[in-house]
């Protein structure tokens, strides 16, 4: 063993847990050791078959040891997520339904437009995007401050604030266009009920105005061809999300439907993908009427697993393969009491993009009393949960 050339020693690596590689063949022997340590090449490879990422990585030891520790011992959370792309347009062209409400759980939600299934939504890793009034921001965070102490705001905004902690730009211009209104009603009642100080109050809503105001800053939808009112992408840094030195690794996905609307998102799924794919790109139509698990095999093949199934959902995973797009997960709603689907995923998924496909809706327009002569869909929202990791292992 202590002779073994490293050709020898790099194929038995390559076809070894990092677990195992860094438990057991390292305490083999000197050699072992040696030679997995020194190769910034077979350290970028183990970190590389782990997260089965497209870009090639080379990394020292320490760097590795970091990316490794951040993998298996850095606690799940929600990976921010900013909607920006859907090819359903949004209902009555009304900002507060737009696609960011989809990639957050703000007590918003998508509507799209009516007369279109199949539609394909886009969402970027935030953190990649210069996007004032996200969490972190100061006058994000002072608007979330005053939603948590105002029940008065509470009452007053739409779309209503959930209370969980998160907020999207159309509560931030809610508050806003009250304070516009009010002004003066608006700082002494709601310095009152909260104990902020009214003068600071002042000072911020006047930065948050400018803020909204600032489309550079903020970003707007546009149509992409004139005359269509379904296909809508907002400018955003695709280079920067695409080069960005960190990755979302996925490893549970919520898809939520909760929420008196007349058309809720029956069939859908889910994808991820390191560079943006676009949402009119031939590879989504592979997918679309996909209603049951039996269509989705025949299309998919092996690479869709078995048909999951709980109380009026079902679900079925897919096995991870180095594609452009990767779908991750295939869901419906099947009776009233299913409103979430929440999975654990069996292999963890790396993307900086993350899209929904929302297939169909079902029709509730007849109970809601809201009928038209079409059905759109609604979603609350789709989370991803995980971790953000450094490719370079700079922890």
């Amino acid at each position: 063993m202590n002779s073994l050339p490293s050709e020898i020693i790099y194929e038995i690596v390559l076809y070894s847990s990092p677990k195992d590689i860094f438990i057991h063949l390292l305490r083999l022997n000197k050699n072992f050791f040696i030679t997995i340590t020194t190769s910034s090449y077979l350290l970028g490879k183990i970190c590389q078959n782990l997260l089965k990422v497209s870009r090639p990585l080379k990394l020292l030891y320490k760097n590795c040891q970091n990316l490794l520790e951040t993998f298996y011992k850095a606690p799940l959370k929600q990976i921010d997520f900013h909607g920006f792309a859907t090819s359903g347009g949004f209902d009555e062209d009304k900002p507060y339904y737009w696609v960011s409400n989809m990639y957050n759980d703000d007590g918003s939600t998508y509507c799209s437009r009516d007369s279109k299934n199949n539609i394909n939504t886009a969402g970027v890793l935030l953190e990649t995007q210069p996007i004032s009034l996200k969490p972190g921001d100061e006058s994000y965070d002072y608007i979330l401050n005053l939603l948590d102490k105002s029940k008065l705001l509470q009452k007053s905004i739409y779309p209503k604030y959930n209370q969980k902690g998160a907020i999207g730009l159309e509560h931030i211009r809610s508050v806003l266009d009250i304070y516009t209104l009010y002004r003066e009603d608006f700082l002494r009642l709601i310095s009152n009920e909260t104990k902020l100080d009214a003068e600071r109050m002042e000072n911020e809503m006047k930065i948050i105005e400018k803020k909204v105001r600032d489309k550079r800053i903020v970003g707007v939808e546009i149509q992409r061809r004139k005359e269509d009112l379904y296909v809508m992408v907002q400018p955003i840094d695709f280079e920067a999300a695409n080069n960005y030195n960190k990755v979302a690794v996925f490893s549970k996905i919520d898809l939520s439907r909760e929420g008196n609307v007349t058309c809720p998102v029956e069939t859908f799924m889910v994808f991820v993908s390191e560079v943006y794919v676009d949402i009119e790109d031939p590879e989504f139509s592979i997918y679309d009427n996909i209603f049951d698990h039996e269509t989705l095999k025949r299309i998919c093949g092996s690479d869709c697993k078995n048909l999951e199934t709980d109380t009026d959902i079902q679900y079925a995973q897919f096995i991870n393969k180095e594609k452009r797009l990767r779908p991750v997960l295939w869901g419906k709603f099947t009776g009233r009491q299913g409103n979430l689907i929440s999975v654990n995923l069996d292999e963890v998924y790396v993307g900086n993009y993350l899209y929904t496909k929302l297939i169909n809706p079902e029709n509730r327009m007849a109970e809601m009393g809201d009928q038209h002569d079409t059905t759109n869909i609604d979603c609350s929202y789709v989370l991803g949960f995980g971790k953000v990791i450094d490719l370079e292992g700079n922890n």
